[in-house]
């Protein structure tokens, strides 16, 4: 099953209901994480994980930190290799920027390299183009031929610089990607 997951970090602003909801899914999944790591529980599930970082010049240094926070506490809390999960990790504004080429790249398949592509992100002064990372993310998945569940997360401001509208076609797009039921 595709999961395709927004994460929206209006700190300090007036949320909408759907985005209170998303907020309160991140939340969820902070909780889970830490359980995992109190526990000393790693999920060893095969999954492919695409995580796009909002690094525009609309995310503050604030939420910036956090977003890698909570990165580096999902990597912990995911055993990855070639069997089990493998992550890429690519930061976007107006450019799409990522040290992974593919799921086949050895840079998705190993913790300390998952590591180094959180370390990597910086933050810009880009447009935030929340689009073009839709279509990254495709472009991503396209890359993976293993039967096991795909997991795409967005963590942004939500604030395409091309408006809602231009969101429409690329997230269908995304939708016509082979899903996996798991």
């Amino acid at each position: 099953m595709l999961f395709r997951i927004l994460i929206s970090a209006r700190i300090g602003a007036r949320l909408k209901k759907t985005e209170c909801e998303l907020l309160e899914m991140l939340k969820a999944l902070y909780v889970i994480i830490w359980f995992a790591c109190f526990f000393s529980i790693v999920c060893t599930k095969p999954l492919d994980i695409v995580v796009a970082v909002d690094v525009s010049g609309s995310t503050t240094m604030s939420d910036f930190n956090k977003q890698v926070a909570f990165l580096r506490s999902l990597v912990d809390a995911i055993q990855v290799s070639s069997s089990s999960a493998r992550l890429i990790i690519f930061a976007f504004d107006h450019n799409m920027n990522s040290l992974a080429s593919s799921f086949n790249d050895p840079k998705t398949r190993s913790r300390s390299l998952v590591k180094q592509q959180i370390n990597s992100l910086t933050l810009t002064a880009g447009a935030t183009t929340i689009d073009g990372a839709i279509v990254q993310v495709k472009e991503f998945l396209n890359t993976t031929s293993r039967n096991v569940p795909r997991v795409v997360a967005f963590l942004t401001d939500g604030v395409n610089y091309g408006g809602s509208e231009s969101l429409r076609i690329p997230a269908q797009e995304l939708r016509t990607v082979s899903i996996i039921n798991k």
